[in-house]
């Protein structure tokens, strides 16, 4: 059976690393992004992606909502640094399957990504 794939979107290389290396372990494979547009450039074929909010060239709302264009059910975990409640209720409407702020424990993340691959 082929490993499940991952697509990690984050600006921040030490969150993107630690993901993707704890991801790995998981038996995952991963594809890294670091901005919007490489996040829909690489998105093609993921069965679920950790999505920042924050992107150096675009919001992860944005991106969310052009990744569900393409395929509705591939399942897509916000994190973010934001506390804002309203920004959590709107990613969620939008079709976020889940929601994880940072910083994060990277076990719950695993926990997140299990959930969301059984979805």
């Amino acid at each position: 059976m082929a490993a499940r794939c991952i697509l990690v979107v984050d600006d921040e290389q030490l969150v993107r690393w630690s993901l993707s290396e704890r991801l790995r372990g998981e038996h995952y494979e991963v594809i890294e992004a670091s901005s919007a547009a490489e996040a829909l450039e690489r998105a093609d074929g993921v069965d679920a992606v950790l999505l920042d909010f924050t992107l150096p060239d675009g919001d992860g709302l944005s991106v969310l909502k052009a990744l569900h264009e393409r395929d509705p059910d591939v399942p897509v975990i916000m994190i973010t640094a934001h506390k804002d409640i309203s920004l959590v209720v709107e990613t969620m409407k939008a079709g976020a399957f889940d929601y994880a702020p940072k910083p994060f424990d990277l076990d719950d993340i695993c926990l997140r990504v299990e959930r969301a691959m059984e979805s």
